[in-house]
């Protein structure tokens, strides 16, 4: 048994009246009764067997100094709404519905002022049950009883705590699917509630439907690109607490405050969720010229990853000339139908940013897919059937270097007409080849920025590193910051000569992710997180390599009245 008191999900309190109820922490009720409670926990999360029957405790504080409290207690369905909160519901509501295996040892009883009450709770799983059942407790307090003349004209409120129960059923396989059903983008011309964050505001809402049979915890990302696909920002995607119970769709959203330029961009929506390929989904959108007031979106088409996955994530072998190699992958059918898998290589390439390209071509200088046996390269997978590939490198001589591929895994349904549906989903393998011999770690600094922030509250530093060499690198290094002396002067005569610059900051670069090859280039950012002081400004760039190799540039600049 796993019974964890969670307190991830601080759950909202809810002030109810009618039937409408809510899950918190601490309750303080309203005059004219001056009570306040507490209650733990508010999430119970169970992992449990077939057949298994355990047991838990909640404890109810009366807070008051002064007055009595009766509850009722009883056990409901627990649903949840597109923003991420839990809400009650009728018992048997839900199809994934536990309220029938949760008892209570009370239904109703009294806490003095300064005690507890604790509730003693136990849950049955039926055998033959898989995946994720779900209710929730609540805690009711009964109004005091109110004189004929009290109880004219006035209202009755009714005042509710909760404690979710989330039940995971061990010894079957959970399916955890979830699919983007909608993603969409509105912008403060078209939604007068965003205009608070500016009149150039917009929220992108990615709608995350869980097509599984258990809860999952959803973490997500929004890249906005120019049409070309150059990332131009990046930020989290909200959805509440993050869990999406089965058959339900949550709102995952962003509002992005800072103005984009008039053009054409995607919107491209990453939810990772435990264990499984993310959901993934891209819209096109137009951000058109101030004087006419929309944001036009393009159509957008809801598909379904297919899960798979594929052992390991990345492959590196070293070969002399003239040798052969063999290695292996396991690639493993999550899906309970039949999946049909193609695989190829294709040139690996990394952009600016560090992101990993799939490029359509075959083509590519340090390319060395044409070396490859891949057996077999294509083949049907049953439901949750693994399969071992092999795969056979042949080094030609004269080679020497490094030599990379991707290795794409394109999958779809069996029964969805393979090579044309736009169900097909891709994964890769990178592949890293190195023929020892004349190993060149060669790198050189080739252009260095600084922006500002938009409202002048940082200093951005970037520093773009290509690598001239014939083998990957892993860059690291620093920003040295340094602002120029005033000059003195003494009389009638200024002293000039070389300017002199005293350190103001040493700024380490973010860290890099993946490598870069040979011929390619990463942008190394260093953040100054607030303005600099007026004056005259150098940087100098210092970025290690490998083997006691560093890559140097400087660059000046100006901030304040003498910013250029």
């Amino acid at each position: 048994m796993k019974l964890i008191s969670n307190f991830r999900s601080i759950l909202t309190t809810f002030l109810l009246i009618s039937v409408s109820v809510g899950l918190s922490q601490k309750l303080m009720a309203a005059s004219p009764y001056d009570y306040s409670f507490s209650l733990s926990p508010q999430l119970v999360e169970l992992d449990l067997l077939p057949g298994e029957i355990t047991r838990f405790s909640i404890l109810l504080v009366n807070e008051s100094k002064a007055k009595n409290a009766r509850f009722l207690v009883y056990v409901s369905d627990l649903t949840e709404h597109r923003s991420g909160k839990y809400r009650v519901a009728e018992p048997g509501t839900s199809s994934y519905s536990a309220a029938s295996w949760v008892k209570v040892n009370l239904s109703d009883f009294v806490i003095g002022p300064g005690d507890g009450k604790e509730i003693l709770a136990e849950v049955t799983v039926p055998r033959g049950v898989v995946g994720g059942r779900y209710a929730v407790i609540v805690f009711e307090l009964v109004p005091e009883e109110k004189s004929k003349e009290e109880k004219l004209g006035t209202l009755t409120l009714h005042h509710r705590m909760t404690t979710a129960v989330e039940i995971s059923i061990k010894g079957k396989i959970a399916k955890k699917r979830a699919v983007i059903s909608s993603l969409k983008v509105v912008s403060a011309r078209e939604e007068e509630t965003l205009a608070k964050f500016g009149k150039e505001a917009l929220m992108f809402t990615a709608s995350l439907k869980n097509e599984g049979n258990i809860h999952i915890f959803g973490e997500g990302t929004l890249t906005i690109r120019s049409e070309n696909g150059k990332k131009i920002r990046q930020v989290p995607l909200g959805g509440g607490r993050g869990t999406v119970l089965p058959g339900t769709t949550v709102d995952f959203q962003s509002i992005l405050r800072r103005k984009l330029a008039p053009g054409n961009y995607i919107a491209e929506a990453v939810i990772r969720y435990a264990g499984l390929r993310p959901a993934i989904a891209k819209l096109p959108f137009t951000v058109t010229p101030e004087e006419v007031p929309v944001t036009k979106a393009g159509s957008f088409k809801s598909t379904r990853e297919v899960s798979f996955g594929v052992k390991p994530e990345l492959i590196e072998v070293n070969a002399p000339p003239g040798s052969f190699r063999s290695t292996g992958l396991v690639i493993h059918n999550r899906e309970d139908r039949t999946i049909y898998v193609e695989i190829y290589t294709r040139a690996m390439e990394y952009n600016p940013d560090g992101e990993l390209v799939l490029l359509p071509s075959a083509k590519g200088s340090y390319y060395c897919g044409k070396w490859f046996t891949i057996n077999p390269s294509s083949f049907e997978l049953a439901p949750g059937e693994k399969k071992r590939l092999s795969i056979s490198v042949k080094v030609p001589q004269g080679e020497a270097g490094g030599r990379y591929a991707n290795i794409v895994f394109d999958a779809v349904l069996a029964g969805d007409n393979p090579g044309t549906t736009v169900q097909k989903t891709s994964s890769n393998v990178p592949f890293f080849l190195t023929i020892p011999g004349t190993l060149k770690q060669q790198a050189e600094i080739v252009e260095m920025k600084v922006l500002r922030g938009e409202n002048k509250e940082y200093r951005k530093f970037i520093v773009s590193f290509k690598n001239t060499g014939n083998i990957y690198l892993k860059p690291y290094g620093k920003i040295l910051v340094r602002k120029r002396v005033k000059i003195e002067r003494k009389g009638e005569i200024e002293y000039v000569g070389e300017p002199d610059y005293e350190q103001v900051e040493e700024i380490p670069f973010n860290k890099v992710e993946g490598v870069v090859l040979p011929g390619g280039t990463r942008d190394l950012i260093a953040v100054y997180p607030v303005d600099l002081p007026e004056g005259e400004y150098s940087i100098e760039a210092e970025v290690d390599y490998g083997d006691k190799k560093k890559a140097v540039g400087k660059l000046a600049f100006s901030v304040g009245s003498v910013e250029k």
